[in-house]
């Protein structure tokens, strides 16, 4: 069950995906991270590339991308790999936006969607080869629900990759609060992620703390997006939009 500041959260991601979808937006995400979905996360197209190799998916696989967005990376593994895919996220407006670039595209895999949450999946036991979520758990409450359900869905001794955001352990109280301050909604845990991995029976194979490499896509980001920022100035903001719920 989501609480009502996931369910706002919902609400901001539609009209982060829509925005995203603007010309300048999708120059920007080629330029920094190697492609055009209008992503939410910040996944490159390295990281994607390794991604594959670690789940060692391929044709007659089945991947599940737990809160997939617009469908990056999955509709790009599912590309590249030829495994089949199944996207699932609750932003309704980000699967419309994998939809459509997976029917333009056209390919011989298949390719489902589902509107649900990552902690209550609509899948029977068993049901994939491979599980994968880019930066979704510090961006969801419940993490370790999440955590649980995977495991469930995956077949035995298949594989789960994934990357997040988190605040390191040992920081002083300032900078603890700059770091939640500067992160996503709800990077916030009481737990680190190898101990909620480890509550929910996984294995950990390999641990990859990729900050340096974040902190320069982060610099990449900023200096793409000034020298865009004429173009950015005229395209639609969703963030200067007044809406009710």
């Amino acid at each position: 069950m989501l609480t009502e500041a996931e369910k706002q959260q919902r609400y901001r991601m539609d009209d982060y995906y829509e925005y995203a979808h603007q010309p300048v937006m999708l120059k920007i995400e080629r330029r920094v991270c190697g492609c055009d979905y209008g992503a939410s996360s910040w996944t490159t197209k390295s990281e994607a590339d390794l991604m594959a190799n670690l789940l060692g998916i391929g044709p007659g696989s089945r991947l599940l991308d737990v809160g997939s967005g617009a469908g990056w990376p999955g509709l790009y593994l599912s590309k590249t790999t030829g495994c089949d895919l199944t996207l699932v996220d609750l932003p309704a407006f980000g699967l419309k936006m994998a939809q459509q670039r997976q029917t333009k595209e056209s390919s011989d895999v298949s390719v489902w969607l589902a509107l649900a949450e990552g902690a209550a999946l609509p899948f029977i036991d068993n049901s994939f080869d491979a599980v994968c979520h880019a930066d979704l758990l510090c961006c969801l409450v419940d993490k370790k629900s999440v955590l649980q359900a995977c495991q469930e869905v995956l077949r035995p001794s298949k594989s789960m990759v994934f990357s997040v955001i988190s605040v390191p352990l040992g920081l002083s109280d300032s900078d603890y609060r700059r770091a939640l301050e500067a992160g996503p909604e709800f990077v916030a845990s009481d737990d680190s992620y190898l101990s909620l991995l480890e509550q929910t029976g996984w294995t950990v194979l390999e641990d990859m703390n990729v900050t340096q490499s974040f902190l320069q896509l982060t610099q990449n980001r900023l200096d793409t997006e000034r020298s865009h920022q004429d173009e950015l100035l005229l395209s639609p903001n969703p963030r200067l939009k007044k809406t009710n719920y």
